[in-house]
């Protein structure tokens, strides 16, 4: 299990349905970011499947826009990871993602970004200037599928896919990724060669908020015992807005975790950047030979001074965060669509299930 947890929390907002309290921060966000915006950037804001997280981004839209900064807010849900990819592409003075992955309904927790996609924190908020209304600015709705087509044809390597080579299960947990993959996968991939299945779903079950890691387990052995019945080779298990994630394997009748570095070298082959793989000291990570980077090893404590001045393809925090090529923020979603094409198209050895999946009739359910 990896997980970036509380990472870029800005805080839990149930007091926030109180007007007077939410709009008290987002004067401090409203000053912060009209200290930096240039003419012609945006707000994009983004939520998840909750409708609590919606409204109250709606409201969000509302009082920037009204106070003169122009806004765009996906009309879809989305994890942070994917707004903060398209504000940085589309050149955004910043993102606001609502989402509830760490806290209990009705509680909805703000990640803010700056144009960078790097978290912005309380302690930012502080020293900003006065609080003041400009003209008031248009909201527009977008449908960030193309956005997010563009950042992965532009920014990653993915080959002409043929039949997929093995099948795979994901637990996606209530993930606002679920149905954005699968067009992604329709438009960048083969999806006829696709034997992958998703469980759990937002669209189809009652949510049940992830807290702890005790609960987190308990969902890999769901996927556990799914891929037994779908017969896969793999599965993968996600909170809601990607802040944790797993991956297991069978071989041979039994299910094993696949490694960190095992999951780090099957990422590297897509990205455009042949640079450092750089390494906090502050988990156990040993490089495998088919990491064909320079490897540096760095304090945890200076990890983010030198991915600001290094250049790198890949980098680890001492949360196990993945950065990719020069980001400044962890984005699990590239990383779960590079490692979602791997596991299913890399080649592997057929065993006593794939012998068996082979003899049926599959249901391509993606």
């Amino acid at each position: 299990m990896y997980s970036s947890y509380f990472n870029g929390w800005i805080g839990k907002l149930d007091e926030f349905w109180v007007k007077d309290e939410r709009e008290k921060l987002f004067r401090s966000l409203f000053a912060y970011k009209f200290n930096l915006i240039s003419s012609g950037q945006k707000l994009f804001i983004s939520y998840d499947h909750n409708q609590s997280s919606k409204y109250i981004a709606v409201q969000a839209a509302e009082f920037f826009s009204q106070n003169g900064i122009p806004v765009f807010i996906s009309n879809r849900p989305l994890s942070t990871s994917m707004i903060q990819v398209i504000a940085k592409e589309r050149f955004g003075c910043g993102s606001l993602s609502f989402v509830r992955d760490d806290y209990r309904f009705p509680y909805v927790g703000l990640k803010v970004s700056d144009s960078n996609g790097e978290f912005i924190t309380k302690k930012d908020l502080t020293a900003v200037g006065e609080f003041k209304k400009h003209k008031k600015q248009p909201i527009d709705w977008f449908d960030p599928l193309l956005n997010l087509k563009n950042y992965l044809e532009t920014n990653f390597k993915f080959a002409n896919s043929t039949n997929a080579m093995n099948s795979l299960l994901w637990n996606a947990m209530h993930s606002p990724l679920s149905p954005v993959l699968e067009e992604l996968f329709v438009h960048s991939l083969n999806k006829k060669s696709i034997d992958a299945y998703t469980i759990n779903s937002y669209e189809s079950t009652l949510t049940k908020d992830v807290l702890n890691e005790f609960e987190f387990q308990d969902q890999i052995d769901i996927t556990n015992l799914k891929m037994n019945e779908y017969l896969c080779q793999y599965g993968i298990t996600t909170s809601p807005d990607l802040s944790k994630f797993d991956v297991i394997e069978e071989k041979k009748g039994n299910v094993y975790p696949v490694s960190f570095e095992e999951i780090v070298s099957r990422i590297i082959p897509y990205l455009n950047m042949e640079e450092k793989l750089i390494v906090s000291d502050g988990i156990s990570f040993t490089k495998k030979s088919n990491m064909n980077l320079e490897f540096q090893k760095v304090s945890d404590k200076n990890f983010f001074k030198i991915i600001k001045q290094e250049p790198f393809s890949v980098a680890i925090d001492g949360n196990y965060n993945i950065y990719l090529q020069g980001e400044l923020f962890s984005n699990q979603f590239a990383t779960l669509f590079c490692l979602y094409h791997s596991l299913l198209y890399s080649p592997t050895n057929k065993n006593s299930l794939n012998k068996a999946k082979d003899k049926q009739i599959t249901e391509i359910k993606l």
